[in-house]
């Protein structure tokens, strides 16, 4: 029997970001190490309270939670409000998150997790790449001690930020070239392959079937 994949998903939760960490935190598939969040689709203080309701609600527990990057490496921060709402989670009500934040930063806990580990750990960053590339920075061997990164941004054909540009590459660009020039096995999902997965009336109502929080 194949062993999960342990991964830490490095997100900005997000609607979509949201549905990731359920999806990981849910499948047989994955070992999830770690949830660590940046500054993208919204702000860093929302998008770490969202990680926190979400992990609230799906009843994720001894699953540390890390805050990131505030801003991109060397840009002012453009957000998603239009997107994703002023919370960037609006839409559904929340409760008080009850999971404690992990006080370590989350590139430091990257770091961590991937040098006690070395060889096993896939990175899975689903936004902007800014925690990832400061990881990279303060520990140059990461590189060689990650088992790969899977990441979702950029794109084979247009943008949707701009004709050209992906949002999460778009908002730190020199974050996702330190990250795209490191010498570790990676795998990019570009913006075209997400819209070959839609959440068409048949997939929204298999998971509302599923009649849990």
């Amino acid at each position: 029997m194949t062993r999960p994949s342990k991964i830490v998903l490095d997100c900005d939760p997000g609607h979509d970001d949201a549905i990731a960490i359920l999806l990981a935190h849910g499948s047989p598939e994955i070992d999830l190490l770690a949830i660590t969040t940046v500054a993208g689709n919204q702000t860093l203080d929302k998008t770490t309270l969202n990680a926190l309701r979400v992990a609230t609600v799906a009843g994720i527990r001894g699953v540390p939670i890390a805050a990131g990057c505030d801003r991109p490496l060397l840009r002012e921060l453009v957000t998603a409000g239009e997107i994703h709402g002023a919370s960037g989670l609006d839409g559904p009500s929340f409760p008080e998150p009850t999971v404690a934040l992990e006080r370590a930063h989350a590139s430091d806990l990257i770091v961590d997790l991937v040098t006690a580990s070395p060889g096993d750990v896939t990175l899975v960053p689903t936004g902007p790449l800014t925690n990832v590339a400061m990881a990279l920075r303060r520990q140059p061997s990461l590189a060689r001690q990650v088992k790969e990164v899977v990441l979702m941004g950029g794109s084979y054909t247009r943008g949707n930020a701009s004709p050209a540009a992906e949002f999460n590459i778009m908002v730190d660009p020199e974050a996702a070239a330190i990250v795209f020039e490191a010498p570790w096995p990676l795998t990019m999902v570009g913006l075209d392959l997400t819209h070959q997965a839609q959440a068409t009336p048949d997939v929204t109502s298999r998971i509302a079937a599923v009649g849990t929080r």
